[in-house]
């Protein structure tokens, strides 16, 4: 009997997006016992069928950059992105090329096979039933633009933490709209909630943003923890759906590459001023769609 543990000493979002090669790898071998192990917590991936251990942030043995490590029946198996060779990009694609090497590793171990399926299969799903979610709200959600205007931790913007500036060019460009912010802005407008006005939780909210996401017509972000969460198969699989994406590097974003009904479009964030210029346009030639 073996134990196996899936750690990341990374952010949230790199927990999430393994997540669905993790819960395959459980369903074609459930005989084995099976952890997570990060420094987040347990209610960040509780929906999935695996023991939560906390890391030390880290770990003297569980270093970033070691890819595995055995310890008679027990292996651990380091599920960050960035120990892939000759890695591209932050996209599904290139998280496909990482487990296949991780399903190869542990059928070597096993010796059960492990079956590798297209990409796509691997998009995450969530079970809300494991959350808080806000059902009481009055909010018109097809109505309703959300912003993940919070930090980055991983340089993948040309900007700073403060996306004021955007925040107070859709509030004003958009009265009639609803615009729901993952983060506190400075900016005050009737229009504008704050998901914590929404959720109502002690403890990571991200799943429960991802459910906001979901009833949202409008998906404005760059590649955060938020945003990696909202990028679930019944969001990506929603053809109504309009997810404007921006950063410094579009292979960062996850869903570049797959084959998705989504309508989703990336903006280079290089200059401000050129970038909320293509944001409104891309709302409006949505919303002139819609009506």
């Amino acid at each position: 009997m073996y134990n196996i543990t899936f750690f990341n000493n990374w952010h949230k979002g790199d927990q999430f997006q393994s997540k669905w090669f993790i819960k395959d790898i459980i369903d074609q071998i459930p005989e084995f016992n099976y952890s997570l192990m990060h420094h987040h917590g347990p209610k960040l991936l509780l929906d999935l069928p695996a023991k939560y251990l906390p890391l030390v942030e880290f770990d003297k043995i569980l270093q970033p950059r070691i890819t595995h490590h055995i310890d008679n029946n027990n292996i651990f198996i380091n599920t960050w992105i960035a120990n892939l060779p000759n890695r591209s990009g932050m996209y599904l694609t290139e998280y496909h090329r990482l487990f296949s090497l991780i399903y190869k590793f542990l059928e070597s171990i096993t010796k059960k096979k492990l079956i590798l399926k297209d990409p796509e299969y691997y998009i995450p799903e969530i079970d809300y039933k494991f959350f808080d979610i806000p059902t009481n709200y009055p909010v018109d959600y097809l109505n309703s633009i959300i912003f993940v205007n919070g930090p980055v931790h991983s340089g993948q913007t040309n900007l700073g933490d403060n996306l004021d500036p955007i925040v107070s060019a859709i509030t004003n460009e958009f009265p009639n709209i609803r615009i729901i912010l993952t983060s506190y802005s400075r900016v005050t407008a009737k229009n504008i909630v704050n998901t914590s006005e929404i959720i109502k939780t002690n403890d990571c909210d991200l799943n429960e943003i991802s459910w906001l996401a979901e009833k949202c017509k409008f998906i404005l972000a760059r590649n955060t923890g938020p945003f990696a969460f909202m990028q679930t198969k019944k969001i990506l699989n929603d053809k109504e759906k309009v997810i404007i994406a921006f950063g410094n590097n579009k292979p960062d974003c996850y869903a570049e590459n797959l084959k998705i009904p989504c309508n989703c479009v990336f903006y280079n964030d290089k200059n401000l001023n050129n970038l909320i210029e293509n944001i409104i346009k891309s709302i409006k030639a949505a919303d002139s769609k819609k009506s």
